[in-house]
């Protein structure tokens, strides 16, 4: 085969190739305007799915949290208490009543020094 048929038979090929690719084209412009709409749902719709997931995640979070914060009211309240009952005990009259204010001898002169 010569140079000039060979360039003959791939010209040929080649134009049917574009021309199958052509048809194909057209096929997917047919197509396109659907398919952009159907992609463009199926983002919306993907894109509400991550909000919704998100939303749930945080009022799934917040009970928890509103159970430490009652937990650490409550601690306050018996930190306020026991820190009363301390003072209570650190009275005069409670030291006078304690097992070391007994064994102490109370003095016979008291003197200020100048």
């Amino acid at each position: 085969m010569t140079d000039y048929q060979v360039r003959a038979v791939r010209s040929n090929y080649s134009w049917r190739q574009n021309r199958a690719l052509s048809g194909k084209l057209e096929d997917v412009k047919k197509f396109g305007n659907i398919s952009r709409s159907v992609l463009a749902i199926v983002l919306l719709l993907s894109l509400g799915l991550v909000y919704v997931s998100q939303a749930t995640k945080a009022g799934s979070l917040a009970g928890p949290i509103n159970d430490m914060e009652a937990k650490v009211t409550s601690l306050k309240e018996e930190n306020q208490s026991l820190s009363v009952e301390v003072a209570k005990m650190q009275s005069l009259d409670e030291l006078k009543k304690s097992e070391v204010a007994a064994g102490l001898s109370t003095p016979s002169e008291a003197r200020f020094v100048d």
